[in-house]
């Protein structure tokens, strides 16, 4: 009897430690994925109608995360919305942010930054408004912008002193101005091209000089979240594959957007 209750237990005990290795594996499996998130931004993070994320950071995202053996999930929010989730934790990862004091407080930005973007101002093709560099030079005009999006330290330490209207696209941007409802809306080639062509761009507007800020892109990571180790290992897993060549193509894309002269 004694040996028949040997056997049973042994059997229970290999039972549990079945049962326990496997939950294991499973909470292990759970801890490897991790959330990224950003906004819709062309040739680095946009959605197609299959609910494919595509772009050069989404690329970098999943390449990177598949040589490091992790699981990423990606999801798309309003630029303001994405960050504030970033502010609270409730991401891993943003796609692509600009640097700025603000965001450093809650962001540790990738050791590498993957695109830069030349921002400047437009305006109307006839207009003869006029910019110097100086933020003070158009403290007196209407001025449009995208909201969530980051202008450098510089200008966005003066923005209370400005006349900016805010929106969520490109598309609304451009219809303000040609409404005149705005003096001067900001954007970048990348932005703009991707609702209008370099001839209608040309035709219609012009781009004033010099650049208002030229912005580069990261990956920001949370602090509220314990990813230092992920993070040393995803800046180099990403010289790895950036150095093989293998974000050649997208590169040379975005450097044909930035050589529009839009």
């Amino acid at each position: 009897m004694s040996s028949f209750n040997h056997k049973g237990n042994g059997a229970s005990l290999n039972l549990i430690i079945f049962f326990v290795t496997f939950l294991g594996l499973s909470f292990s499996s759970v801890a490897k994925t991790y959330h990224f998130v950003g906004s819709s931004f062309p040739l680095i993070l946009e959605e197609n109608k299959k609910g494919q994320f595509h772009g050069f950071g989404a690329d970098i995202a999943y390449q990177v995360a598949k040589k490091l053996g992790v699981d990423i999930k990606i999801s798309l929010y309003p630029a303001k919305r994405a960050m504030q989730m970033m502010r609270n934790g409730d991401a891993d990862v943003i796609i692509g942010p600009y640097k700025s004091l603000e965001r450093s407080e809650f962001l540790d930005y990738s050791s590498f930054s993957f695109y830069k973007d030349p921002v400047s101002f437009y305006a109307l093709k006839k207009s003869k408004l006029k910019w110097n560099g100086k933020v003070k030079s158009i403290e007196h005009l209407r001025i449009g912008a995208i909201r969530g999006w980051s202008l450098g330290d510089r200008f966005d330490s003066k923005k209370d002193n400005l006349n900016i209207n805010y929106v969520g696209t490109i598309s609304q941007l451009f219809t303000m101005l040609e409404l005149k409802r705005v003096d001067l809306v900001i954007a970048h080639p990348r932005a703009v091209s991707r609702f209008y062509e370099a001839s209608e761009v040309q035709e219609k507007y012009k781009k004033l000089l010099p650049p208002l800020i030229e912005n580069a892109g990261y990956f920001g990571f949370s602090k509220k979240r314990d990813l230092k180790e992920f993070q040393k290992n995803f800046e180099k897993e990403y010289q790895r594959l950036n150095n093989s060549g293998v974000f050649e193509k997208q590169i040379n894309a975005i450097q044909f957007v930035d050589g529009l002269g839009l």
